[in-house]
Order: structure tokens, then C-alpha cells, then sequence
């Protein structure tokens, strides 16, 4: 049975400022997925923001819990927005929870909104393959082009629109998590889509998986300095922390780019339209139908750590 946080007493807020801020709208909170390794400090960050113009959060208090797959969820402490509204509460080494995939919450304490995202322990060499969103498991990456972005995100938001998938990504996903892999989304959206993201995913029957979004709107902008440089700074960060991409998965130059930057090979670097066999690449051509079947016929990941059923 799947547990339900538990939000903490309400309380009021710090400020007068906090409590006009909330009655602004649409809770805009937001938080990036953690992937760190056992035995060193966790740091769990979160943006809590209100209304169409997000306004910040500023100076509130916060409560944090983690699901350990027990009979109640665990609070980790509390923490306190800074003057941009963000939050970095660290799990000190002492207390990382070990191996293991779970689900966090984090309340803001005035009114009891929340954030949620998924921390992943996962130790070094792990082995891992990475997935973009839009172009890639969407179809389509025309709605990140600069004249049309403001217009699809704002229709994100409100419900309006939700891409259409690719036949067969989210099999495709769910054919390497079978495989043993871990799974990485990661997208040039900004954090405050991080809920829609994941949302939508699920909903697509998309394998379950750590999403990385952009921390700053100018890393969103679709060019090889904008998200580009993004993808490859975070996909070199986790090569760096020892884990292994294995393979890579996008449609648009910037992600040849990227890939390429972090240092994935060509041959281990699938792209699908237009872009299809850019710098070496493998072209999917045909989609992802039949790719799948080649999938099923690579060796199962072989994992420092034992991973739950699907």
C-alpha cells in the first residue's frame, strides 16, 4: 500500500508578506531528483514559489520526510527558504538511508503545501541509461523553439496541453529497467515542470526513474550553450561520481552535442529524426518498435547492488 505523507500541523507563517504570497494561486513548489552514493552527505534541494509570476517563498519554514517503505514515513528535519525562495536540506552521512530508491516530501509549514521528488542511493559503478523528453519519449521538439516556448509551457501548466508520445518509448523505457538499468530522464524543462514532468511520465507507463531538470530558464534555451552545455555538465558530473552511462537516448543537435561533450561514445548514442547518425550516432530511423527487439537481445546490466522487480 502506498503511504501518504504526512503533512505536518499547520502552523502560521513567519511573515504577513507569506501568507497575501499564497493566496496568489497555483502552488508553483518544485524539486530535483537526488542520485547520490551511501555512506556521504545527501543534499536535498527544493524551490517553493506561488502563482502564475512565482513569487518566491521567502524566510518559511519546512518540514521533510522520506519514504522508507515502512509503516510511516521518516522526518528527516526542517529547513528554511533562503530570499530566492530555495531550500538545501542535507542528510548527513551518518543518517544516508543506504541502497535503495525513495519517495521525499517537503511541506512548507504555513500552509502545508509540498514539493515531491526521489532521491536514488545508488553506489559507485552503477550502471545507467539516459533518456530525453521532449523530441525523444515526445513527439515533436518544435515546442521548445524560442518563439513557440512560452506559449507551450504556459499550456503545460495549466493542463492544455500534454505531448504525445512516441509509439513504444515508454516500452522502450521499461525494456532496459527490465535489462537491470537504471533509469535517467533528463530535459532542458525548467524545475517548475519537474511535477508535470513526472506526472506525465507516469502517466505514458514510463519505467520509474530520476529526472533532472534545469536548475535556471537560460539552461532551457534549445542551443548547444543553453541546454547542451546543461545536459553535459550533469551527464560528466555523474560519470565523475563514478557511475556508468551506458546509453544514451535524444533527437536534437544539442544532444549530439551533449552526449558527445560528456564523452559517451557515438556507438553508444542512439538519436532519433533528423539528426539520426549526426557525428556517428545511431540513426533510429524506424522508431522505436523495432529497436526494442534489439534491446531484449543485450546482455542484462550487471549492478553493484541487487534491484526490486519492476
Amino acid at each position: 500500500t502506498k503511504l501518504v505523507a504526512p503533512a505536518p500541523k499547520a502552523e502560521s507563517f513567519r511573515h504577513k508578506r507569506s501568507k497575501l504570497i499564497a493566496k496568489l494561486g497555483r502552488v508553483a513548489h518544485s524539486a530535483h531528483d537526488v542520485l547520490a552514493k551511501s555512506g556521504e552527505d545527501i543534499v536535498i534541494p527544493g524551490k517553493f514559489a506561488y502563482g502564475r509570476v512565482s513569487k518566491d517563498m521567502e524566510d518559511e519554514p519546512l518540514s521533510i520526510f522520506l519514504d522508507r517503505c515502512a509503516e510511516t514515513w521518516t522526518h528527516l528535519g526542517d529547513s528554511v527558504t533562503d530570499d530566492d525562495g530555495r531550500s538545501a536540506f542535507t542528510i548527513s552521512a551518518k543518517d544516508n538511508p543506504g541502497v535503495g530508491v525513495y519517495n521525499l516530501r517537503q511541506f512548507i509549514k504555513g500552509d502545508g503545501s509540498s514539493a515531491s521528488s526521489r532521491l536514488t542511493v545508488a553506489p559507485a559503478g552503477s550502471r545507467i541509461v539516459v533518456f530525453d523528453v521532449d523530441g525523444t519519449l515526445t513527439i515533436g521538439d518544435d515546442e521548445l523553439a524560442d518563439e513557440m516556448k512560452a506559449v507551450y509551457l504556459d499550456e503545460l501548466v495549466s493542463g492544455k496541453r500534454s505531448p504525445e508520445p512516441y509509439p513504444d518509448a515508454a516500452a522502450l523505457t521499461k525494456a532496459w529497467q527490465s535489462k537491470g538499468y537504471l533509469v535517467v530522464y533528463i530535459t532542458g524543462r525548467p524545475y517548475w515542470l519537474a511535477g508535470i514532468t513526472r506526472a506525465w511520465l507516469e502517466a505514458q507507463g514510463c519505467a520509474e526513474g530520476h529526472l533532472h531538470t534545469t536548475d535556471r530558464n537560460r539552461d532551457a534555451r534549445p542551443t548547444q550553450g543553453g541546454v547542451g552545455e546543461f545536459k553535459a555538465a550533469y551527464l560528466r558530473s555523474l560519470l565523475d561520481h563514478g557511475y556508468s552511462i551506458d546509453y544514451v537516448y535524444g533527437n536534437a543537435e544539442s544532444d549530439v552535442f551533449a552526449y558527445a561533450k560528456a564523452g559517451i561514445p557515438p556507438a553508444k548514442t542512439h538519436i532519433i529524426g533528423e539528426f539520426g547518425g549526426k557525428g556517428g550516432t545511431l540513426a533510429l530511423k524506424d522508431g522505436y518498435t523495432g529497436h526494442i527487439s534489439w534491446v531484449s537481445e543485450q546482455p542484462d546490466a550487471v549492478q553493484p547492488f541487487a534491484l526490486p522487480a519492476p
